[in-house]
């Protein structure tokens, strides 16, 4: 009876193990794509200004957090003002503590594009 409890421990264990990396993946694919955009956006003023690998892993970082405070909104309440409030906060973080001035530029220069 015994070994029979722990055998169903270990196929729960490993349910629930599994379960957490295939979100895991799917959280570091959606992350991926965000900082490559990024990148391509900044890349595409100026290609010497392209994020270097640290910044890369620093964005995917903020933005890894930024997604987990999202779901923990949603949890307890969809509010616009709350995700917009979250979202301000992460992106900041990465304008301010990441983005060097001259990559920081290259952004305002193609925001400023797309708005003509």
């Amino acid at each position: 009876m015994n070994m029979r409890k722990i055998g169903i421990l270990c196929v729960l264990c490993f349910g629930l193990t599994f379960t957490s990396s295939a979100q895991s993946d799917k959280l570091d694919e959606k992350v991926g794509v965000l900082v490559e955009k990024l990148n391509k956006d900044i890349a595409s003023v100026n290609q010497s200004l392209a994020l270097t690998n640290n910044q890369k892993s620093q964005i995917k970082d903020i933005h890894i957090e930024r997604l987990k405070a999202l779901r923990v909104a949603k949890k307890e309440g969809f509010n616009k003002e709350k995700n917009q409030e979250i979202n301000k906060k992460y992106y900041q973080q990465i304008f301010a503590n990441v983005l060097t001035k001259e990559q920081k530029k290259a952004l305002r220069e193609l925001k400023g594009k797309e708005k003509k």
